[in-house]
């Protein structure tokens, strides 16, 4: 996911797997990025609700918001994930392999 949101243009700041939303949320701000990736590994459904507003409290309004890969712990077919996390304020949502462009993600 870096290396696919670097190769269209993005500043993108790569943390570990299961970061702390505080890491999350302030590692755009400390390093001017546009994009922050960090690995959820099926832990976004309890991990995600909240961000878009932790986000906004932190003056990132307006970021982009992606997820990608294996996001839920269940069987859920991947349109009820994508569904779920859309209506979470996701800009994006890709599935595990996911290798198009980053820009039609909308």
């Amino acid at each position: 996911m870096r290396f696919a949101l670097g190769e269209v243009g993005f500043k993108v700041v790569a943390l570990r797997s299961q970061v702390s939303q505080k890491e999350f949320e302030g590692a755009p701000i400390a390093a001017n990025g546009e994009a922050t990736v960090s690995s959820l590994t099926g832990h976004a459904e309890s991990l995600v609700p909240p961000l878009r507003e932790k986000c906004t409290e932190a003056g990132l309004k307006d970021v982009f918001l992606y997820l990608a890969g294996y996001l839920s712990l269940g069987e859920l077919a991947w349109e009820g994930v994508a569904k779920k996390f859309k209506e979470m304020s996701i800009y994006g949502v890709c599935p595990p392999g996911y290798r198009q462009d980053w820009r039609s993600l909308t």
